[in-house]
């Protein structure tokens, strides 16, 4: 029996520009690279990844953009309810007439929806991927109802890092239905050049002197943005050639954000940008990334940064710690503690070995965190999964 044949099918709210949208598309293509029969189903029609990341043969399944974006059908009171309701009949129908022998299920609302539909439709194997801690839980009771029921009827169970493990293991999963695999990072397209380094830094209007500091995350509250620049204000009279780049997507915190940058008299100091397609021309222009999160379960940001080269400062939450490994590239400090934060940028900007931390940085990505190695570990989950199915 050829196992590559048996359709898979990945669920996820939409391709928008985020980690876990990022980290599918690659997964799909590297898989449909090596033979497996992959599709994608969306419950919204937002595609901001680079399509170039797209495989060409890669089907993805939406209603059309028109309708969800019609500012009319917006006005009403139950509009989202509403557009749930027909993805969720698209979703149904697709699950009915493409006889998948797979449903793999990304992020919260996915989960919701394909996990009780891939039940309803018979699905021979289901699996749901937790890609951050149960926070949402506790602020919603009705995910945590919801997803206890269905943890009991899926076959396997995906974290992301030992830290979202652990959250799994305490909502009572059996350890034979857990599984852990790390994201992967494409090394290739984040191999670090002085030439390029020197052409970005250009582009963006950056002297060459000036100590660059990147964060890669969309602008949303958790991520710590305020933080990040609290930190930077109270060290600003100790590096006074310092820039900040805030790469990401509003999420509603933009003005909040401008206005804090305001108060501290920092317009030029900080640039941020959105809708970025090319992230690795950032981090070629920096010289340090930093992830000031309040939580995460595992962060490709830290990925990128290991890869570009660069040292890092993170906060102790989440996957961070598993990511980062050892203080040789990069320090931990603990979340919502501007002046930690701080020092800790300064340390770095003072240190001399702040490019062999880089290079040791993308040492470790190399080793534990490649896109080969994890797409490795899908193929091999998929066959034990369908060997097993196949055997009963």
């Amino acid at each position: 029996m050829n196992y590559k044949e048996k359709k898979i099918l990945f669920i996820i709210g939409s391709l928008s520009m985020g980690g876990a949208e990022n980290h599918l598309v690659q997964v799909s293509h590297g898989l449909l690279e090596k033979g497996w029969n992959v599709e994608i189903c969306l419950l919204a029609p937002h595609i901001e990844i680079d399509k170039k990341l797209i495989h060409k043969k890669l089907n993805i399944f939406h209603i059309p953009r028109r309708f969800a974006d019609n500012k009319v059908f917006k006005k009403l009171p139950l509009f989202k309810l509403f557009l749930l309701i027909v993805c969720s009949l698209l979703l149904l129908k697709i699950l009915i007439t493409r006889k998948y022998y797979v449903v793999h299920m990304f992020l919260p609302q996915a989960y919701l929806v394909g996990g009780f539909l891939s039940i309803l439709t018979g699905i021979p194997i289901k699996i749901m991927s937790r890609r951050s801690l149960n926070n949402y839980q506790k602020k919603n009771k009705f995910y945590y109802f919801c997803e206890k029921f269905l943890h009991k009827r899926m076959n396997i169970i995906l974290g992301n890092s030992n830290r979202v493990i652990k959250d799994l293991k305490l909502e009572g999963i059996s350890e034979d239905k857990l599984k852990l695999i790390y994201n992967g990072i494409n090394l290739k397209k984040f191999e670090r050049k002085k030439c390029l380094t020197e052409n970005c830094r250009q582009k963006l209007g950056i002297n060459t002197d000036d100590f660059v500091i990147i964060m890669t995350a969309n602008l949303i509250p958790y991520k710590g943005h305020i933080d990040l620049i609290e930190a930077l204000n109270l060290v600003n009279k100790n590096i006074n050639n310092w820039k900040l780049i805030l790469v990401g997507n509003d999420r509603g915190i933009k003005k909040e954000l401008v206005k804090v940058i305001q108060k501290y008299k920092l317009e030029k100091k900080i640039i941020i940008k959105e809708k970025i397609v090319h992230i690795e021309n950032f981090l070629f222009a920096s010289d340090i990334g930093v992830l000031s999160s309040h939580e995460e379960g595992f962060s490709n940001s830290i990925l990128e940064y290991m890869a570009a080269e660069l040292p890092i400062v993170v906060t102790d939450v989440g996957g961070n710690r598993e990511a980062l490994g050892t203080e040789e590239i990069g320090i931990l400090v603990p979340a919502k503690d501007p002046q930690k934060l701080g020092n800790a940028i300064l340390k770095i900007y003072k240190t001399k070995m702040r490019v062999n931390m880089g290079k040791k940085a993308r040492l470790r990505a190399k080793k534990l965190f490649s896109l080969d190695r994890c797409i490795g570990d899908y193929e091999k989950l998929y066959f034990d999964c369908l060997l097993s199915k196949g055997s009963r």
